[in-house]
């Protein structure tokens, strides 16, 4: 019973944790601060998962997971479209890289899977703490969804724990480690207790013999 509950815990509060992303983007009206890299994860990861879980024959695993991909295509239209950015070059990676773990799923069993899965996620959560170490303007990104991430993530954990689902555990623990310091570095951010990391570039300049 506490399992069941705790599932569907975890399925409502992940199925939200786009919401206030697609929200601040809305009201921004701006990209700026997102990583482009975690979002196309994010597509990877919802349509990875729902297939997981018909798979697994869990409903709390697909239900969230359907309706997250819906709201990560949306940020991700959102990314491209303020981005003026070709289509390749957003939805190759996502979808190539999703078919590659579905077969994986099929082919290896479900803690391989898990494992898999945990790697995009934390190259994703990696490279949007890169984006926020780095950016100049965060207004486009929510603190209320990597909030979200992290508390999604635990609950996740200690549900697959509870059930013995090992694809979920291994993947919940390393995406929210992953979630854990990109929220405590956005913070640090918000709170001035840590600046922009410059991006430094090498210039060569040739000399000129005058003639």
């Amino acid at each position: 019973m506490f399992a069941e509950v705790l599932g569907w815990v975890a399925a409502i509060i992940g199925s939200s944790f786009s919401i206030p992303q697609i929200h601040r983007i809305l009201t921004a009206r701006t990209t700026a601060g997102l990583s482009l890299l975690m979002w196309q994860f994010m597509v990877t990861s919802g349509i990875c998962w729902t297939t997981h879980g018909f798979l697994i024959g869990k409903p709390n695993v697909i239900a969230p997971n359907m309706f997250s991909l819906l709201c990560s295509l949306v940020v991700l239209v959102m990314i491209r479209r303020h981005r003026s950015m070709g289509f390749l070059t957003v939805w190759a990676l996502p979808l190539a890289v999703a078919a590659v773990m579905i077969a994986v799923d099929f082919g290896w069993g479900p803690l391989v899977f898990g494992l898999g899965m945990a790697i995009p996620q934390v190259i994703g959560m990696g490279a949007q703490a890169v984006d926020i170490m780095r950016s100049l303007d965060l207004s486009g990104v929510s603190p209320v969804s990597m909030t979200l991430s992290l508390l999604i993530q635990g609950l996740w954990c200690v549900w697959g724990i509870s059930v013995g689902e090992m694809a979920v555990i291994a993947s919940s623990f390393l995406t929210g480690m992953s979630a854990l310091v990109t929220l405590g570095w956005y913070l640090m951010r918000r709170l001035r207790i840590v600046g922009p990391i410059p991006v430094s570039y090498t210039h060569l300049t040739l000399p000129t013999t005058p003639y």
